[in-house]
C-alpha cells in the first residue's frame, strides 16, 4: 500500500486508496556539501521522513461539508442528501467521509463509499497528530451509521468489512454488470440515522472514463492545458527560474507536493535517486510545493519547512514556489498530492498524470514508458 492524501477544506483528509495509497494526503546545493547530503540521503529512512510533518489537527474539520447535491463522475453517482441529515452535518453531529480503492493493477475503482459516522463532543473537538496513525484511529472510533457505495463485482463478498455495516440494500448496478451499487446501514446505530440515510436520493449514470485518480475527483479540466507557458519564480532557497527550465532535457518530471503531505516527503527520497539515474538521459525531475503560496502571496512558513525537507532528505532537484497564475493554470484545482505530470523541452505537457505516490521501480517503468511516448510521436 501506498499512500495520496485528499484536500478536503482547510485540512487534509487520508482515504484509503488501494494504489497503494490513501491509499488516501505531492536545491541545487553547492558541490562543497554533496558528500555530506550524499550521507543525510542514506541516513533518513522512508519511515522517518514523516517526522518533518509536525503539529495537530482537528478531524472533525476535515469532514465532508453538507451540501444538497454531490456529483461523482467516476463513479456515475449523484447523490441528494435530506434536509435532517444535512442539519446534524452542519452541527457537528454526524461526519460524512469517504473511502476508496483501486483494482491491484490500477485499471480500475475497486470499490468508493460515502460514510455517516455519528460524532461525540469528545470526537468533535480531539486532536490527532499529522503524522501516525492518529486520522484513522479516530475515524475508527466513529460509531458507523450507514454508507453509500459502488462496489466491483470481486469485492461484493467484503462489503461488511468495506462498510462496517451489515445491512445493505442494493439500489442498482452498471451496465456493463461490473458494479453494484448498495445503500447499507448499522443495525446498531439509532434508528432514527439509519432511516435517513435510507432516505439519501441516488442517481446512477454511466461513470465517466477511469483516469486513475480518485473516485471522487472531478472531472479534469486541465487536460485542455497544454502547455506549462511562461514563468518567472523562485525556488524555496530564493533561485530564479523561467520557463527555460525545460530547456536541456528530452523530459522533465514535475512533481507537485505540499510540506504537511507525508507520502510526499516519503517519496523525495526516491525522486532523488530516480533524478541523479536519470541525467544519462536527459530526464530531471522539478519540485512544485503548493503550499508555500497561499492567495498569491508566498508562506514563510511553507517555505522555511521546505527548506528543511530539501536539506534532510537530500534533494538537489529544485522545489519551485508556483506564480500567482499557477503555472498557465495546471495546478489549479488538484485534489490529491502528490501528483506527478511530465513536461517536455518545448514545455508542452506530455503523457498521464500521476495521483499518489510511488517507489523507485515504479517510477523507472514510468518514466521509460513516457520517453517511449515521445519518441514515438517524432
Amino acid at each position: 500500500m501506498k499512500y495520496k492524501i485528499l484536500k478536503c477544506g482547510l485540512f487534509v483528509t487520508l482515504t484509503v486508496f488501494c494504489l497503494g495509497c490513501v491509499s488516501g494526503c505531492s536545491t541545487n546545493k553547492k558541490e562543497s556539501k554533496a558528500n555530506a547530503k550524499q550521507e543525510v540521503v542514506q541516513d533518513i529512512k522512508a519511515s522517518d521522513a514523516g517526522m518533518l510533518v509536525e503539529g495537530t489537527f482537528r478531524p472533525s474539520d476535515a469532514v465532508i461539508e453538507s451540501k444538497e447535491k454531490y456529483e461523482y463522475p467516476f463513479i456515475g453517482l449523484s447523490v441528494e442528501l435530506p434536509k435532517t441529515l444535512m442539519s446534524k452535518m452542519d452541527k457537528k453531529e454526524i461526519a460524512m467521509l469517504q473511502d476508496e480503492g483501486e483494482l491491484e493493477n490500477r485499471s480500475a475503482i475497486s470499490y468508493a463509499i460515502l460514510h455517516w459516522n455519528v460524532m461525540t463532543e469528545s470526537q468533535k473537538n480531539a486532536e490527532v497528530a499529522k503524522m501516525g496513525d492518529g486520522y484513522s484511529n479516530w475515524v475508527n472510533s466513529l460509531q458507523r451509521v450507514g454508507t453509500l457505495g459502488v462496489y466491483h463485482s470481486n469485492v461484493i463478498k467484503k462489503i461488511d468489512t468495506l462498510t462496517g455495516c451489515t445491512k445493505h440494500k442494493e439500489i442498482g448496478k452498471s451496465k456493463d454488470g461490473k458494479y453494484y451499487y448498495y445503500l447499507s446501514i448499522n443495525p446498531k446505530a439509532d434508528k432514527k440515522l439509519t432511516d435517513e440515510v435510507l432516505k439519501i436520493k441516488v442517481k446512477i449514470s454511466d461513470m465517466a472514463p477511469y483516469e486513475k485518480t480518485s473516485a471522487f475527483s472531478q472531472l479534469n479540466k486541465r487536460k485542455s492545458i497544454k502547455n506549462i507557458g511562461k514563468f518567472n519564480v523562485k525556488d524555496v532557497h530564493g533561485k530564479g527560474y523561467t520557463e527555460d527550465i525545460f530547456k536541456d532535457s528530452e523530459l522533465t518530471m514535475v512533481n507537485v507536493f505540499a510540506t504537511w503531505c507525508t507520502a510526499c516527503i516519503k517519496e523525495i527520497l526516491d525522486l532523488e535517486k530516480l533524478n541523479k539515474e536519470m541525467t544519462k538521459r536527459k530526464v530531471k525531475v522539478v519540485g512544485v510545493v503548493t503550499d508555500t503560496l497561499n492567495n498569491s502571496s508566498e508562506d514563510k512558513e511553507a517555505i522555511n519547512k521546505a527548506k528543511v525537507i530539501s536539506e534532510r532528505t537530500g534533494a538537489t532537484y529544485p522545489f519551485l514556489i508556483p506564480d500567482s497564475k499557477y503555472f498557465n493554470g495546471r495546478l489549479d484545482g488538484i485534489q490529491a498530492y502528490p501528483q506527478t505530470f511530465f513536461v517536455d523541452k518545448n514545455g508542452n505537457i506530455v503523457g498521464q498524470t500521476y495521483e499518489g505516490s510511488h517507489g523507485l521501480k515504479e517510477w523507472r517503468k514510468i518514466v521509460e514508458s513516457e520517453l517511449q511516448r515521445i519518441k514515438e510521436k517524432r
